[in-house]
């Protein structure tokens, strides 16, 4: 990749988009290490009957909005190159 090509650089907002996707998969990882009763210890309140449910629903959100956030990113370059060319 050449570093002076237009094409190689991340705009602002694709930066952002791909930090805001990195939190995201991180945070779903942390959370996927913790144990299936998180939100009752953490919080003193039961949601899902200690079925687990809400905390795997919490890491399936997160990650994808880690995957729509990195899609997002992909699809724009994509769509740059092709328009570029032409």
């Amino acid at each position: 990749m050449n570093r002076n090509d237009p094409a190689s650089t991340l705009t602002r907002s694709e930066r952002l988009r791909l930090f805001a996707a990195a939190a995201c998969a991180t945070a779903a990882a942390l959370l996927a290490l913790l144990p299936r009763d998180w939100i009752e210890r953490a919080f003193g309140v039961d949601p899902d009957a200690g079925s687990g449910f809400f905390e795997v629903l919490a890491i399936g959100v997160l990650a994808l909005a880690a995957a729509v956030l990195a899609s997002r990113v992909v699809r724009a370059r994509y769509a740059g190159a092709a328009r570029g060319s032409r």
